[in-house]
């Protein structure tokens, strides 16, 4: 996989964020990550009031 996530699934986001936005998104736009899943858990279990 490349590291900034799958040619096809980063295509289809771009898709997704010129049609609900005002802007034009090409794959090149678009990058991949998935730290972010992690931090909610830790923040959800540690930080929750």
């Amino acid at each position: 996989m490349p590291n900034a996530g799958l040619d096809q699934t980063r295509s289809k986001v771009a898709d997704f964020l010129t049609k609900t936005t005002n802007h034009h998104f090409e794959l090149s736009n678009v990058l991949m990550t998935g730290g972010a899943g992690s931090s909610e858990c830790y923040f959800e279990s540690n930080f929750r009031s």
